[in-house]
């Protein structure tokens, strides 16, 4: 008990969750208000805090030191935010939301279903909280579109990966999907802005244990702004 008392703060309100989500939040006697957007109810139930939480006790044992994460583990979870990025950045880039382009529309929604899975799944192993964190604003987003992803047939499983049903998409408006995965307020942006954020994070952590590198491919040192992110791997 001393040990979680000691993550909460005067407010009632977990300073360490506070500090994850970096939300400001004000606590009533019948409700707490967050301003800056708490996770739901549903992320909760999914585990996602117990996780952080899990990763936070882990950098507090042995003595003091911190958990490390493999290289592997790192690159694993690199490459599948490099891949889900590609794959969203393609949906937001497409120009053809129509009747006749529904067949190549479905290859890439099934693309994108695999890539953001593939991140989620990257994380099971994983320990490093700054990465954990992004990922966990990833899934509060598709949480929060989660009405129009069912739409056009994605649903989100308990383990918060997406499921496509490809029946439900070939019934669906075409024009929910382009509100969806266009324009630089979509679904889709967000999805390509919080991959470049795990990718980043986990770049940092392989460089700090000195196997990853901080230049590009093409030898150049590499920008630590989101926008420059995003443009060397989309």
């Amino acid at each position: 008990m001393s040990t979680i008392s000691s993550l909460v703060g005067s407010g009632g309100t977990s300073s360490f969750i506070d500090s994850m989500l970096s939300t400001s939040s004000t606590t009533s006697s019948s409700s707490t208000t967050s301003t800056g957007g708490l996770v739901d109810y549903a992320l909760i139930k999914s585990g996602a805090y117990k996780k952080l939480m899990s990763a936070y006790y882990a950098e507090q044992s042995s003595s003091g030191s911190s958990s490390t994460d493999s290289e592997t583990t790192l690159k694993t979870t690199q490459n599948s935010a490099k891949d889900l990025a590609k794959s969203a950045s393609a949906l937001q880039k497409s120009s053809s939301y129509t009747e006749d382009n529904r067949e190549e529309l479905l290859k890439s929604l099934k693309s994108f279903v695999e890539d953001y899975n593939s991140l989620i799944e990257s994380t099971d192993d994983l320990n490093d909280t700054s990465s954990l964190r992004n990922v966990l604003w990833l899934t509060q987003q598709t949480s929060a579109n989660e009405n129009l992803l069912n739409e056009i047939g994605i649903s989100i499983n308990s383990d918060n990966t997406l499921e496509i049903d490809e029946d439900t998409f070939n019934n669906a408006n075409l024009s929910t999907m382009k509100s969806l995965f266009t324009g630089s307020s979509s679904y889709a942006s967000q999805v390509v802005t919080k991959a470049a954020a795990v990718y980043s994070a986990a770049s940092s952590a392989l460089n700090s244990t000195g196997t990853g590198s901080a230049y590009t491919s093409s030898g150049k040192y590499a920008s630590l702004t989101t926008g420059s992110i995003i443009d060397s791997i989309t």
